[in-house]
């Protein structure tokens, strides 16, 4: 409790509104879509984290919001495809997260604003194909999956597209998506604590954001149930992209 008191007293009341405002748009996103969530809440809280503890910090923020979007959409899970992608996304989060860890900060914050920019293209060629996924598929980009959600962020560009192509929508995807997403953040803390990158003050940060996301999770189950996703899904892209040229630009500036 003291060294929640102390992150907060750093910040301005500024600061805060940005960054709780931030991370309940993120929260919603991620509700919504499965993607775009921990990108929105990196905007927000790289000024009071700097760049290189920035993935550990989003991890455990995200893995609060996983944890409220596995609750709620808890009887809305395929667990079959859940563990297929779990097989293999898993250990290959792990080997990611140590890459991320042995890279200079100037690098992860080029790789990382390269990454996101062309995430809005890539997202939109993957869901436009028609992909149809069996087990060994799901298991293939699992991997693929996990190597790149270990060193960047974003990596539910290549998850949400495989679940749709294997037969899940809706309240479905979400839920199983969310499930996903709480396991590989779990492997991800817990590498980033072996590694000494995550620090306490970093956790406490991460959980307050990761608290004021949870409003967000149920307005997101009340818009998937209410209307489209269409405007949700273009505001989300322009500010993924918005954030990967800061990124880029933080990088080659630092």
């Amino acid at each position: 409790m003291s060294e929640m008191l102390v992150v907060l007293a750093g910040l301005d009341a500024g600061e805060l509104a940005v960054i709780a405002g931030l991370t309940f748009l993120g929260s919603v996103a991620a509700g919504l879509s499965g993607m775009g969530g921990g990108v929105i809440i990196a905007i927000a809280i790289t000024p009071l984290v700097g760049i290189k503890p920035l993935v550990p910090t989003v991890s455990i923020a995200m893995l609060v919001n996983h944890v409220a979007r596995v609750w709620v959409f808890r009887h809305s899970v395929d667990w079959r495809s859940a563990l297929a992608v779990l097989a293999t996304a898993l250990p290959f989060t792990l080997v990611g997260s140590a890459i991320y860890v042995a890279l200079p900060a100037t690098v992860v914050a080029v790789v990382m604003g390269v990454f996101l920019v062309a995430f809005v293209p890539l997202r939109r060629v993957l869901a436009r194909r028609a992909w149809r996924l069996g087990r060994p598929g799901l298991m293939a980009v699992g991997g693929v999956f996990g190597l790149v959600t270990g060193t960047t962020l974003g990596g539910g560009m290549l998850i949400v597209p495989a679940l749709l192509g294997s037969g899940l929508s809706g309240a479905m995807l979400i839920g199983t998506d969310a499930v996903i997403g709480l396991s590989v953040l779990i492997g991800k803390a817990a590498m980033f604590g072996t590694l000494e990158l995550l620090t306490p003050e970093l956790v406490v940060i991460g959980l307050l954001v990761g608290l004021v996301s949870v409003p967000g999770v149920y307005l997101a189950r009340w818009i998937l149930e209410h209307t489209s996703v269409r405007l949700h899904t273009l505001l989300i892209e322009l500010l993924i992209v918005g954030g990967g040229l800061s990124f880029v630009w933080r990088g080659l500036t630092s």
